[in-house]
C-alpha cells in the first residue's frame, strides 16, 4: 500500500525512494515505529554502528559512533602496555586458563587505573553496541522521514534525492577504516 503513511506527509512510497536498498526490511518496520515505540533489533547497527550509520547515510551519528569506539579503544592502552611489561608466560602453560591464572599473579603489579580505563571503555563499546541495535531503525526512520521532506522542499527535487537516497559505500568504509586505523596509528605514535 504505497500511500500508507510512515510519517506526517510521507507515505510507504516516498519512503521507499529514499531507503532503496532493503526496502522491504525497513519499511515493515517504519510502520512499527512511533513515538511511542522506537524499539527493535538491528543485527547490523548492534554488530558495526559506525559502519552502518555511514552506509546508509547518517554521517553524524557515524561520526559519533566511530569517536565513541575509538576512545573506547583508545582506553584499552594502558592495560595493554601493563600487560605488555609483565614477563612472558613459559611453555609450561597449555591453555587459556593457565594462561589466565599465571597474568592473574601480576594484578597488583598492573594497578587499579589501567584495569579500570579498560573495563570503562568496554563498558562504552557495549553501550554505542547496544543503544544502535535497539533504536538503529527508529534513528534510520527519522533520517528517512527528514530525507522526504528536504526532498519534497527542494528546488530541485530530483538532485536532491539522489544525493540523500539510497545507501553509501564510501560512508562504510570512512567509517570503519577510522575506526580499525586511527586507534593503530595512535598505539604507534603514543607506545
Amino acid at each position: 500500500k504505497e500511500e500508507t503513511p510512515v510519517a506526517d506527509g510521507v507515505t510507504v512510497k516516498d519512503a521507499v525512494k529514499v531507503v532503496r536498498s532493503n526496502a522491504f526490511r525497513y519499511i515493515p518496520k517504519f510502520l512499527k515505529l512511533n513515538a511511542e515505540s522506537k524499539k527493535s533489533w538491528n543485527w547490523a547497527a548492534f554488530l558495526l554502528p559506525h559502519g552502518w550509520f555511514g552506509f546508509r547515510k547518517m554521517y553524524k551519528e557515524s561520526a559519533i559512533a566511530s569517536i565513541l569506539t575509538i576512545v573506547s579503544v583508545i582506553l584499552n592502552f594502558p592495560l595493554t602496555i601493563a600487560v605488555a611489561q609483565l614477563p612472558l608466560a613459559d611453555e609450561s602453560i597449555r591453555n587459556y586458563v593457565q594462561l589466565a591464572e599465571y597474568y592473574a599473579q601480576f594484578l597488583g603489579d598492573i594497578g587499579t587505573l589501567p584495569v579500570l580505563l579498560s573495563f570503562v571503555g568496554l563498558v562504552i563499546g557495549l553501550v554505542i553496541r547496544i543503544v544502535s541495535g535497539i533504536y538503529g531503525d527508529y534513528i534510520y526512520k527519522q533520517r528517512v522521514v527528514q530525507s522526504v521532506q528536504l526532498i519534497k522542499a527542494a528546488e530541485d527535487p530530483e538532485k536532491t534525492q539522489e544525493k540523500l537516497s539510497g545507501t553509501s559505500f564510501v560512508g562504510f568504509f570512512v567509517a570503519v577504516c577510522a575506526v580499525e586505523f586511527i586507534p593503530t596509528l595512535l598505539s604507534v605514535i603514543l607506545l
